[in-house]
């Protein structure tokens, strides 16, 4: 494959999916660690973390026999740089080096968002009401507003905007790159449920236990209606990301095929869940969307038009 393809191949990735962060602006999990221990050791038993290290029960991606097949076939030498590591590594440009380096499998940043604008004020709680230091129970509620609003503004991803941090599952998880899937031999994205996979190996809120218990939901939350709210939103994302997909496709092949039946699962998924859930309108909404166009090759515009309501109507969901 020459390189002016191989260049092309990268941008369309970039434009629609897969993770685009700065790695200059990448702290790591270390420096996540000094804070929340618990978070970043109960992150170093899951997938995520042993994509990289790998363990006795799974190798490391980079040293698997199809890994190196795949490699093969894009014309590729190394998982560590390149495509592979927009999904599957962690990059940080250390000083002097030329080149970003993949430090760890997907941490703290891929979901939270870059770190160096705020990670030395997002847990600093100022003075409470008599004048000495805050803890986070006793913050002032005007302080935790403005510290909570600075973080959001300088990039941080909480926990409260639930689509965005659903949207970085996706943009990697659909594998949004047909050449990827169709020369590659790449797997045509994960079967994912977002809610079931968060209480599977993702969740990790310590926070609010000093480290004793791993909760159900942070401390703000109902935990049945998050529950209900992220396995809507997971839907909602996983059929804009699968419309998305679909209309990148330029040929009938693994990826198209794949990219289509996504369409088709999160559509009867949402048929069935819309006769139980508290937010039936929402689910009605963005079904209405999808009858709009038909699921084809030649459809891209109209595709990706759909896909831009339904992540709307995601969007507004989540920030209510």
């Amino acid at each position: 494959m020459n390189k002016i393809l191989l260049l092309l191949l990268v941008l369309v990735a970039i434009s629609f999916g897969q993770i685009e962060y700065d790695p200059t602006q990448i702290k790591g999990a270390d420096a996540c660690e000094n804070c929340h221990k618990s978070a970043v050791d109960h992150w170093k038993t899951t997938s995520h973390y042993n994509v990289f290290s790998g363990n006795e029960e799974q190798v490391a991606m980079h040293r698997r026999p199809e890994s190196k097949e795949i490699l093969k076939k894009m014309g590729m030498k190394s998982a560590k740089r390149g495509l592979c590591t927009n999904c599957h590594f962690t990059l940080q440009q250390q000083e002097g080096k030329k080149r970003a380096k993949a430090i760890s499998g997907p941490s703290c940043e891929s979901c939270h968002g870059t770190a160096s604008n705020w990670i030395e004020f997002h847990g600093v709680f100022g003075n409470d009401a008599n004048g000495t230091k805050a803890t986070r129970e006793t913050e002032t509620a005007e302080h935790k507003l403005n510290r909570l609003k600075k973080a959001d503004d300088a990039g941080m991803i909480r926990t409260h905007d639930i689509y965005n941090i659903v949207e970085n599952c996706f943009e990697c998880h659909t594998v949004p790159n047909e050449e990827l899937v169709n020369v590659g031999g790449h797997k045509a994205g994960s079967d994912i449920d977002f809610q079931n996979w968060l209480n599977k190996e993702i969740k990790h809120n310590f926070l609010y236990s000093d480290g004793a218990s791993n909760r159900e939901a942070p401390r703000d939350f109902e935990i049945k209606t998050r529950n209900e709210k992220s396995k809507l939103i997971g839907l909602l994302v996983d059929l804009e990301y699968s419309l998305r997909g679909f209309a990148t496709s330029t040929e009938e092949g693994d990826y198209s095929n794949s990219m289509k039946n996504r369409i088709e699962s999160v559509i009867s998924k949402l048929n069935e869940l819309k006769t139980a859930h508290n937010d039936s309108k929402i689910i009605s909404s963005a079904l209405n969307s999808v009858n709009e166009v038909q699921i084809e090759l030649t459809n891209a515009s109209s595709l990706n038009t759909i896909a831009d309501k339904v992540k709307s109507i995601a969007q507004n969901y989540s920030q209510n």
